[in-house]
C-alpha cells in the first residue's frame, strides 16, 4: 500500500492509505489512582531508544483548536515534541499492519485529547493527557525505577467492516531475556487473547472489545500491570467491565502470590482493613447497612477474593485492590475496591519478602 502524509497530534506521520475509521468511544471504569490508556487488534509494536524520531511539529500548519492551544504554550509544545519522537520510535520497527494499528490508536487518543477543549483548564488537561500518552508510548511506569529491559506497547486494532471491533493497549518486554520477563509477556498475551476469544464465540453478533493498560509500578524485581476490560455484544442488556492485574516477580520468574508476601496469620488483618473501606463505600453509594446474613456472605466473598493478587496493583505507597462486579455486590452497584497503605501492611509481611524498592 502506498503511504500518504497527514497530521496526527501535531507530528507529521506516515499513515497507510485505506486505513479504517477509528473507535472513539471508551466506556471503561476509570480508577481514581491510575492512568488509563486504550487500544486493539493487529500486531506488536516495538519501540526502542535508538530509532529515528518523528518529524517536528509545524505550528505554521496548525489547524485544529487543540493544535493551536499546544502551539500557544511552550511546555505543551515540548511535550508534543517528546511524544512525536516516542511515536516515531515505536512506528519505526513496525510492519504495515503495526503502523496502521498505531495510527488508529493515535487517532482514538486524539479524540480523547481534544475533549480537553471543553474543560475549564484546557492547558492543564492537555498536559495531563499528553503525559499519559507519552508514558504509554515509552513504557514508563507510574512509580518505581523501571525494569532492567524496556517495556513497550503491545497494540492490536480492528474496526468495521468486520463485526468485531477491538481496541487493545497493553505492554510487553521488548526483548525478554529472563524467565520472569518471558512469564510476564506470556501472561499479558494470554489474557488479551482470552478476552478476544471469549467475544469471538459470538460470530452472529457485533461485538466491541477494549483493553486499556497502565503500569502502576515497575522495577528490576517486580512489574505490576493493570488492565481494564470493556466488552459489549450487540443485543446484550448491558456492557461488561472487569479488570486484571499482572504482578510478576522477575527474580523468581513467576506471578506473585499472596503467600509470597504474607503468612496465613496476616490474612485476617489485611481483610479487616479492606472490609472497613468497602462497607463504608457501600454506605456512601446508598446501599445501606447489611443485615446479618448479607454481612456473612459479604465476609465470605471478601475472604475468598482478597488473597487473589490478580486484583492487586502495586503503587508507590499502597496496594490498590479492585473487585469486579458481582464479587462483593450486585452489577448495579459497580466495582468496589480498597487501598491498603504499605505503612499498614508492610509490618505484616514475611521477612525479606517486600517487593517494592
Amino acid at each position: 500500500m502506498g503511504a500518504e502524509t497527514e497530521k496526527l497530534g501535531g507530528v507529521t506521520r506516515a499513515v497507510f492509505s485505506g486505513m479504517m475509521g477509528v473507535l472513539t468511544n471508551s466506556h471503561l471504569w476509570i480508577r481514581s489512582r491510575a492512568m488509563k490508556f486504550a487500544l486493539v487488534l493487529t500486531s506488536l509494536l516495538l519501540g526502542c531508544a535508538f530509532c529515528a524520531p518523528a518529524l517536528a511539529f509545524d505550528c505554521a500548519a496548525a489547524r485544529s483548536p487543540a493544535e493551536k492551544a499546544i502551539c500557544a504554550d511552550g511546555s505543551l509544545l515540548a511535550l508534543d515534541d517528546q511524544m512525536g519522537k516516542a511515536y516515531g520510535e515505536v512506528r519505526a520497527l513496525g510492519d504495515a499492519g503495526a503502523k496502521a494499528a498505531l495510527a488508529g490508536s493515535q487517532r482514538a487518543w486524539l479524540a480523547t485529547r481534544d475533549g480537553c477543549l471543553k474543560q475549564e483548564k484546557v492547558s492543564a488537561c492537555l498536559a495531563a493527557q499528553m503525559m499519559r500518552r507519552l508514558a504509554y508510548l515509552t513504557g514508563r511506569p507510574e512509580a518505581g525505577p523501571g525494569p532492567a529491559r524496556p517495556l513497550v506497547p503491545l497494540i492490536r486494532w480492528s474496526k468495521a467492516p468486520t463485526k468485531a471491533e477491538q481496541r487493545i493497549e497493553a505492554f510487553v518486554f521488548l526483548a525478554p531475556a529472563t524467565s520472569g520477563e518471558k512469564r510476564f509477556n506470556d501472561l499479558v498475551r494470554g489474557f488479551v487473547n482470552d478476552v478476544i476469544a471469549d467475544m469471538g464465540g459470538q460470530p452472529e453478533r457485533a461485538t466491541t472489545v477494549e483493553v486499556m493498560a497502565s503500569l502502576p509500578y515497575a522495577s528490576a524485581r517486580l512489574v505490576s500491570a493493570h488492565l481494564d476490560i470493556y466488552t459489549m455484544a450487540e443485543g446484550a442488556a448491558h456492557p461488561n467491565t472487569s479488570s486484571r492485574d499482572v504482578n510478576v516477580d522477575l527474580a523468581r520468574g513467576r506471578e506473585l502470590a499472596f503467600a509470597d508476601l504474607f503468612d496465613a496469620a496476616a490474612g485476617p488483618r489485611i481483610i479487616g482493613l479492606c472490609r472497613e473501606q468497602v462497607l463504608k463505600d457501600k454506605t456512601e453509594r446508598g446501599m445501606g447497612d447489611l443485615v446479618a446474613e448479607e454481612l456473612q456472605e459479604f465476609d465470605a466473598a471478601l475472604a475468598k477474593a482478597l488473597p487473589d493478587l490478580s486484583a492487586w496493583s502495586f503503587t508507590a505507597d499502597h496496594f490498590s485492590v479492585t473487585f469486579d462486579r458481582y464479587v462483593v455486590g450486585s452489577y448495579a452497584e459497580g466495582p468496589y475496591g480498597c487501598d491498603l497503605a504499605y505503612a499498614d501492611v508492610r509490618p505484616l509481611a514475611r521477612p525479606g519478602a517486600w517487593p517494592v524498592d
